[in-house]
């Protein structure tokens, strides 16, 4: 009975469950953040599919054809897929209505008179109306000049 009175006993148990609080206290912490990191990974799965709150169906159904244009110079459109209007704003400047959304997207314009001004620029950009891209079309002097072209693009 001697040893268990001894005062270096008592201190190695009351370090022993000082230890034993400690780890408890720690796993209950530890028990709360897992179960707030499962919650977590919980709610990403559920919109896992998702991206910028669009289903990952419009995702694939938008990129299986790409977008594109044939305009004539005066503005119309002769065909594309995916454009529903087009039209002449002015001299060397042409505008393309899409259906759906191609503010984030690359555009690429190419001519397609074979026989017009050499033509030194075509350039796409989408201008503050999200599926719409505008079109210029200049000479190789800088000048507008309108000449028919095609649009392709890209997301």
């Amino acid at each position: 009975m001697k040893i268990l009175a001894s005062r270096p006993v008592w201190l190695i148990g009351l370090m022993m469950l000082s230890v034993g609080m400690v780890v408890v206290v720690g796993l209950g912490s530890t028990v709360e953040d897992a179960d707030a990191a499962r919650k977590r990974i919980v709610a990403y799965a559920r919109d896992a599919d998702k991206l910028d709150a669009k289903d990952s169906t419009e995702f694939a159904a938008a990129s299986s054809a790409p977008l594109w244009a044939h305009v004539n110079s005066n503005g119309t459109l002769v065909r594309g897929n995916g454009a529903n209007t087009s039209g002449r704003l002015g001299v060397g400047q042409h505008y393309v209505n899409f259906n759906r959304d191609v503010s984030f997207c690359g555009y690429v314009a190419t001519s397609t008179d074979a026989y017009a001004t050499p033509t030194g620029t075509l350039q796409g950009a989408s201008y503050g109306q999200p599926r719409e891209v505008t079109v210029y079309t200049v000479d190789s002097t800088g000048t507008r000049v309108d000449v028919p072209f095609h649009l392709v693009v890209t997301c």
